[in-house]
């Protein structure tokens, strides 16, 4: 059972467990940037958003199995438009990886995006990260178009699914 806990751009403590959870991710940023995690990745990941969305729009979770920090969320409402939710981060440590938590959580953020009205989840893949682009087609994702982003090291596929299939 995995519990989550919105967190706070301005705390240390959340800004260092995350930043523990990036650190505990090495294969995953150099997949996608080809290094690993910068020093400052969660304070500027927590505090990131798209230019002209509101930053009262953003909420970043952390993934609690038992006690343990196993990963985060970091999820966007009405971003780029009203009905969707935009995940920009699902992580979790390489040590938690493969047990079922990715569903878990899709799941939750499912739930929030009903309770927000939202009709569609949308997420960005980096194509390099296979893995990433498996799991998401399994969760009900289908790609709707690619983009180049300079920060990383391969095309980002931008994937989207409605929140009920029909």
């Amino acid at each position: 059972m995995l519990t989550y806990r919105l967190l706070c751009s301005d705390n240390e403590t959340d800004i260092a467990g995350i930043q523990a959870v990036f650190e505990a991710t090495p294969n995953y940023f150099k997949l996608i940037q080809g290094y690993s995690a910068e020093k400052n990745a969660a304070r500027n990941d927590l505090k990131a958003v798209p230019s002209g969305h509101p930053f009262t729009a953003k909420f970043f979770y952390a993934i609690y199995h038992k006690e343990q920090m196993i990963g985060c969320i970091d999820i966007l409402q009405g971003y780029p438009e009203s009905s969707i939710v935009f995940i920009g981060l699902l992580l979790f440590i390489e040590s938690h990886q493969g047990f079922g938590y990715g569903s878990q959580a899709v799941n939750s953020i499912l739930g929030l995006a009903n309770t927000w009205g939202c009709d569609r989840l949308r997420i960005a893949v980096v194509e390099s990260n296979e893995s990433a682009f498996a799991f998401w087609s399994r969760q009900g994702f289908v790609e709707i178009y690619r983009k180049e982003l300079s920060e990383y090291i391969a095309p980002v596929i931008v994937m989207e699914r409605p929140l009920t299939f029909k």
